[in-house]
């Protein structure tokens, strides 16, 4: 005797429905309705350094700097700064930017980068307001060196392979202000 299969019932895809109107949870409150989105375009100038333009290009005195090329450094540049106003809004002490009027001793930061092999690239920066959705970002050196230390009063960003963290240096020792994980 064949049995015949009974017809399978095929699952249709049920669209998911969003009430705009509806009270939901968010980050502040337990019954908040979303109205819009705000988006701001900032826009971050990249420059360089006529400084680090020829450690790049020709070296110094101790023959070329090797892994400093333009490209490594621009994208240590390009990530920094959604890091750097994460820290800003969260640390009410650092600050990155620069407005005017110039200061004698501006406000330099340093970047380093860790690779795999370990070995760290050290890029010294300065951010400056120009005006509220531009901003420069100036290389004034960059070179590859494990045991580069940030000067008194300086902070640094360290971008490890799974965290970032925000270094300051004061009486001669480099003190974690902060960290993401990401």
């Amino acid at each position: 005797m064949s049995e015949s299969k009974r017809p399978r019932i095929k699952k249709e895809n049920k669209e998911v429905i969003i009430d705009k109107d509806a009270y939901v949870e968010n980050a502040c409150s337990k019954s908040a309705k979303k109205i819009n989105d705000i988006s701001e375009n900032i826009i971050t100038e990249f420059w360089i350094d006529k400084h680090y333009s020829i450690r790049d290009q020709h070296g110094d005195d101790f023959g070329k700097r090797e892994g400093i090329d333009i490209r490594t450094v621009e994208e240590v540049i390009n990530k920094s700064f959604k890091i750097l106003k994460f820290f800003n809004f969260k640390n009410e002490k650092f600050r990155f930017v620069n407005f005017p009027p110039k200061k004698i001793r501006p406000l330099r930061l340093v970047l380093k980068q860790i690779f795999k092999n370990n070995e760290t690239l050290n890029i010294i920066a300065e951010y400056n307001f120009i005006e509220l959705n531009l901003y420069e970002v100036t290389v004034i050196t960059a070179l590859r060196k494990e045991n580069f230390t940030l000067s008194d009063g300086q902070y640094g960003i360290v971008f490890d392979l799974e965290e970032i963290k925000l270094i300051f240096k004061v009486r001669g020792n480099e003190t974690l202000i902060d960290e993401y994980l990401y």
